[in-house]
């Protein structure tokens, strides 16, 4: 949502979309955007199961670490899962809300229900 917003913002507000172009263009930015740095806690939570499968590969079982990886393992998963459900979840939505504008006349209500795919 962040990046979509930014990018309506650098089309309607072009003196945004200067300032935007001229932050990525900054050495600090190292040629980054402003959406690669919003991006980069979505795909770094995604790379932590990788990266705790990773350590307990090398950690041997009797370590006193053992466990507390294994433990962390799961619960990175779980959040890594969770952050994948809300954003299909919200993709399907704007589907749903796109859907809703498109359809001119379409009278239906059940179409909003909870767990609704399109």
């Amino acid at each position: 949502r962040g990046i979509d917003h930014s990018l309506q913002c650098e089309k309607n507000n072009p003196e945004y979309a200067k300032f935007i172009k001229e932050m990525s263009e900054h050495p600090a930015c190292k040629g980054l955007s402003l959406k690669d740095y919003l991006i980069k806690p979505v795909q770094r939570l995604c790379k932590y199961p990788l990266l705790f499968r990773e350590l307990e590969k090398y950690t041997p079982p009797e370590h006193a670490d053992y466990e507390g990886v294994r433990n962390i393992i799961k619960k990175v998963q779980e959040a890594a899962d969770s952050a994948n459900k809300i954003a299909a979840d919200l993709q399907n939505l704007e589907k749903l809300v796109q859907f809703n504008e498109t359809v001119i006349g379409f009278q239906g209500k059940d179409h909003f229900k909870v767990g609704r795919r399109v």
